[in-house]
């Protein structure tokens, strides 16, 4: 055999043993949601070691150190279960966050932080109104003041903090009084968007024109289009993105606000605002559009549509019709076809439930177990789930009761015993692998010997 090709074949056997020792067990290939490789995170013999290593890195002078150990809690809250580690330090972690929240001199702090803390929320559970209200008073004149300086995604991320932290642990009080909040910084976000897209728009024709002049006057067709292309860039992106958010946060908490309480509400602040998005096209952002048509089927699946205008519901369904066919008139233009299918798989579904009541359909699986849900409630809450766990959603609802019981998922003992097998370094089933892992290396090793 020649060299090239000896040296061809070790790569090749050095190539499959690494395959070998990087690889998870076998029933991770069957997950529909799987998280990051369990051998990354900290096992349960040093959550409490990584916990306070990750507490006391908050409190460095450097922002650049701070937000590397918020980076840290963020994987740790989300991959990891872990109420009672957090038991004896409660307290500390939800003041260290929110003098992370507080501090301006970085962005990204601000986001992880905020993120970290929303994930505190979910880990330790209800029953913590005073945390609740803690973090309102720190956070509300951030998102709500416009004297607070703070940038659109620092604020995206505090409106999915409050939202989830109400959510989880606020009142029916709490609920409504932040559902006022939220629709009426909407209202205004919405409005401001609309008329920076009028101003765009004047702004686009009359570069049109002064393009038609360019020959004559020395001045370049490409330098007006590109000009004309950021001013419209630009007021299609100031704010959209926060509407997006507002409008979740509004379907997270509808979820679970009484309905008598805030029936009134419902007609005068919030559909308004819900039907106004999906009516103005492409002048916002399609998740803002989906988001609002899912939350009216949702308030429509709640019964809290009673009050509303009878003409405001006959021009959302419109709407929803027109944008359920081949083409959209308001949308086929300037949306790309990715977005575009997404939309009007959404209006078709929602435009299905108000016509014949057609519930929404998902299923889930979480290696043996599946999960069906079958009510717009559902399917917002576990949009906001989704958003801030990702791909560790699969362990909070196998270990956060919280999830168990919103979604009535119930594992059985032997998922459960699987799952601790798999994940515990120091199981009976790890050891063996390990030992199979390293019987299969001395293999190859000894085949490479033959070739030296």
């Amino acid at each position: 055999m020649s060299r090239t090709a000896k040296r061809l074949l070790r790569q090749q056997l050095k190539g499959r043993d690494t395959d070998q020792s990087d690889m998870s067990d076998d029933a991770s290939s069957e997950v529909s949601l799987d998280g990051d490789t369990p051998s990354l995170l900290p096992t349960e013999l040093n959550v409490d070691d990584e916990l306070n290593a990750i507490l006391d890195g908050l409190l460095e002078k450097r922002a650049a150190t701070r937000e590397d150990h918020l980076t840290r809690l963020v994987r740790l809250l989300g991959h990891k279960f872990i109420s009672d580690n957090l038991e004896s330090c409660q307290d500390t972690t939800m003041d260290y966050l929110l003098r992370c929240i507080k501090k301006d001199k970085s962005n990204n702090e601000a986001i992880l932080a905020s993120k970290a803390l929303a994930l505190y929320f979910l880990t330790i559970g209800v029953d913590q109104e005073t945390r609740y209200a803690d973090t309102k008073e720190a956070v509300h004149d951030l998102i709500f003041k416009p004297t607070s300086g703070r940038p659109e995604p620092v604020r995206c991320a505090l409106v999915d903090l409050l939202a989830m932290a109400c959510f989880v642990a606020g009142n029916p009080a709490d609920t409504h009084a932040l559902l006022e909040s939220l629709t009426e910084l909407g209202t205004a976000t919405l409005a401001k968007i609309v008329a920076r897209s009028e101003a765009s728009g004047s702004a686009a024709a009359m570069a049109s024109a002064a393009a038609a002049g360019s020959a004559t006057s020395g001045v370049s067709s490409a330098a007006v289009k590109a000009a004309t292309n950021a001013s419209t860039a630009a007021a299609a992106h100031a704010g959209a993105r926060l509407l997006v958010n507002i409008l979740a946060a509004i379907g997270l908490l509808l979820t679970v606000a009484p309905m008598s309480s805030v029936r009134d509400f419902v007609a005068r602040a919030a559909t308004p605002l819900l039907i106004q998005t999906v009516q103005v096209g492409t002048v916002v952002a399609t998740d803002a559009r989906i988001i609002a048509a899912e939350v009216m089927a949702l308030l429509s699946e709640r019964e809290a549509l009673a009050d509303v205008d009878e003409d405001d519901l006959d021009g959302f369904l419109a709407v929803l019709s027109s944008a359920t066919g081949t083409e959209d008139p308001a949308s086929v233009k300037g949306i790309a076809q990715r977005d575009r299918k997404a939309q009007r798989a959404a209006f078709r579904d929602v435009a299905a439930y108000f016509d014949e009541r057609t519930p929404p359909h998902l299923k889930l699986r979480f290696k043996n177990e599946t999960v069906e849900l079958s009510s717009w409630t559902q399917l917002r809450q576990l949009s906001a789930f989704r958003q801030l766990l990702g791909p560790a959603l699969h362990v909070h609802f196998l270990e956060n009761p919280l999830l168990r019981s919103l979604f009535g998922f119930t594992a059985s003992e032997d998922s459960s015993a699987e799952r601790k097998a798999l994940y515990n370094p120091s199981s009976e089933a790890s050891k063996l692998r390990t030992q199979h892992l390293k019987k299969q290396r001395q293999v190859r090793q000894n085949k490479l010997a033959l070739y030296n």
